[in-house]
């Protein structure tokens, strides 16, 4: 459970000095709601007066280091935005770590992984929904799509 308090923030309840996120709000009272959508996208919006409906802060533009189907892995042009993953320090230790995967600023259809800054590896372009230097062991393959516009450009 979570409690957006008076500044913006959104806090877990069972750990009060957890951040789960922050909202920019430059009203003392706002008419906003938090829902965990069925795609696992956390989303915390404002409702004004005439209706309309604004998206404060969301999960998926804030993931650190998980992937689920509809994140985007890469830029957003006019924000700054920029979507990626990075390792834990262990399994079981959440605190951020020496690698990280996004796409590459350079070549914006392929993606690259640094570790601790430095190139560590790239996939090569996006060909059909794949990448050429992704390993697909297993029994389920992992699609991709390119998504380029005047704001954005990200891997789906």
């Amino acid at each position: 459970m979570a409690e957006l308090g008076v500044h913006g923030l959104l806090r877990s309840v069972l750990s009060p000095h957890h951040l789960v996120g922050r909202a920019k709000c430059n009203e003392t009272k706002i008419n906003a709601s938090a829902t965990l959508l069925d795609i696992g996208n956390l989303v915390l919006r404002e409702f004004d007066t005439d209706g309309r409906v604004k998206i404060l802060w969301q999960s998926y533009d804030h993931s650190n280091y998980i992937l689920l189907p509809g994140m985007k892995l890469g830029f957003n042009e006019r924000t700054g935005q920029n979507w990626s993953l990075t390792s834990w320090t262990g399994s079981d230790t959440p605190t951020k770590g020496p690698f990280t995967v996004g796409v590459d600023p350079n070549n914006k259809n392929q993606l690259v992984m640094r570790w601790r800054g430095n190139l560590y590896w790239t996939s090569g372009p996006l060909v059909d929904g794949t990448f050429p230097n992704l390993n697909h062991s297993g029994r389920y393959k992992i699609y991709f799509t390119y998504v380029s516009n005047e704001n954005e450009t990200f891997q789906l």
